[in-house]
């Protein structure tokens, strides 16, 4: 059985090496997506890049590590008896993860082909965190509900059952820059000062790790296209966009925490896109962010907290820059 997403895109052998992988021994396969837009704008081409180079990481890297296997949602082959042995997909939104889990706990083999598939990125950054915001429930969502089995079970390894929760974490794990930074605020307002050298040494710590990881993404990006100089400019928009996005993702992840019930929306592309207006669904979280930052910034000058002053006005320059990737345009 093979089961694909409405914009996914093959290359011609792709059920070929499917068929021929599942023949060789394994249960079910999947392939590394890459994106492709029809809307040509400043977030279309961001998030092409985006998911060109990082999936190369966060998918192929998983299965050539002997990590946990995750089937991506938009191409999956399968067995119909190995489906069918695992009671078939989940009523649940996060059916692919969960079918993930449910045969690496049973033992079952998944493959990555030697293909790449492409999926349509959103055009809009409002259509991005709505695409988001349903991975993110997801990955709590199979937290809560299939951790136990990934972590009891007999047939996966150590390193597929560490990794599987990084994997569950991945998503989640945007809202701790929001996380940090209400912390730091919180802590400001009521005169509880962090130490400067703890805070370089974290942040000594931080570029020591974030360095190796960035010049593997720079190696990688080179050889899927991209060049130097798209590489740089293009991670940095990124990583503006993810502090920009970490303050919804917070909200959302608190939610998900609470309760099951998500609403599943498809993610607005193509036609979809433009009845999804720029402020449909609203940018309240944003908003509000930017103008706590503002009001606390104007309580640490009053009280001469000139140091914590500087530190949230940079925050505060680093999202209201983000917040121009955010406005639609060409």
């Amino acid at each position: 059985m093979a089961v694909f997403d409405v914009d996914t895109v093959m290359p011609s052998d792709y059920l070929l090496k499917a068929v021929n992988a599942l023949l060789s021994g394994y249960d079910a396969v999947t392939a590394v997506w890459k994106g492709y837009y029809i809307t040509d704008n400043a977030i279309s081409r961001l998030l092409k890049f985006m998911y060109d180079v990082y999936n190369e990481v966060f998918i192929r890297g998983r299965f050539l590590s002997g990590g946990f296997p995750a089937i991506t949602g938009n191409n999956l082959v399968i067995w119909r008896e190995v489906l069918n042995s695992i009671n078939g997909f989940c009523e649940c939104t996060g059916e692919d993860l969960d079918l993930s889990i449910r045969l690496r706990s049973r033992g079952y083999k998944v493959g990555l082909i030697d293909s790449d598939v492409y999926s349509e990125v959103p055009s809009t950054y409002l259509a991005f965190k709505k695409q988001f915001s349903r991975w993110l429930f997801n990955s709590i969502w199979n937290m809560k509900h299939n951790l136990r089995l990934l972590l009891m079970s007999n047939d996966a390894t150590i390193w597929e059952k560490v990794d599987g929760v990084l994997w569950m974490l991945q998503f989640p794990s945007m809202s701790f820059a929001a996380l940090s930074i209400l912390t730091t605020v919180v802590l400001s307002v009521i005169g509880v000062l962090i130490p400067p050298i703890p805070i370089l040494l974290l942040e000594a710590l931080n570029a020591i790790v974030t360095l190796p990881l960035t010049i593997i993404l720079w190696l990688i990006s080179g050889g899927i296209g991209y060049k130097a100089w798209d590489f740089l400019v293009n991670a940095a928009k990124s990583a503006l966009l993810a502090a920009l996005m970490s303050f919804p993702m917070l909200i959302y992840s608190i939610e998900s925490l609470i309760t099951d019930e998500w609403e599943w929306t498809p993610t607005p592309k193509g036609y979809l896109t433009r009845r999804y207006s720029f402020l449909r669904g609203g940018l309240i979280h944003e908003l509000s962010i930017i103008l706590m930052l503002i009001t606390v910034m104007i309580i640490l000058i009053l009280n001469n907290q000139l140091l914590t002053t500087f530190y949230i006005a940079s925050i505060l320059a680093i999202l209201l820059y983000g917040f121009r990737l955010v406005i639609p345009r060409r």
